[in-house]
């Protein structure tokens, strides 16, 4: 039997500009991946936060590296979805590969 698939937690901090969004999940596409969840914010005057649910990330290091390559991110935290009620995300840290 397959093991199910890890969906994976992902928060980006960056510049609220146009464009970060579209990049963002641009990169996850190129990566395979498959967004099931977004939510937005903005956390304080000329930066937003995103919060990614995704499937399908084989190598999540070359996903952060590449977010982190764009320019745009000032941070990318990925981890594991251990439980959402609502709008509410709660992650565990990822281990690293």
């Amino acid at each position: 039997m397959d093991a199910e698939p890890t969906t994976l937690a992902l928060l980006v901090a960056a510049r609220d500009q146009p464009g970060v969004l579209y990049r963002v999940t641009e990169a996850i596409y190129r990566r395979g991946g498959n967004v099931t969840y977004v939510g937005t914010a903005r956390a304080e005057e000329g930066r937003s936060e995103t919060q990614l649910e995704i499937g399908g990330i084989d190598d999540r290091a070359a996903l952060l590296a590449e977010l982190r390559a764009l320019g745009y991110a000032e941070a990318a935290i990925i981890g594991r979805v251990v439980a959402r009620a609502g709008d509410d995300l709660a992650m565990s840290l990822a281990p690293r590969q």
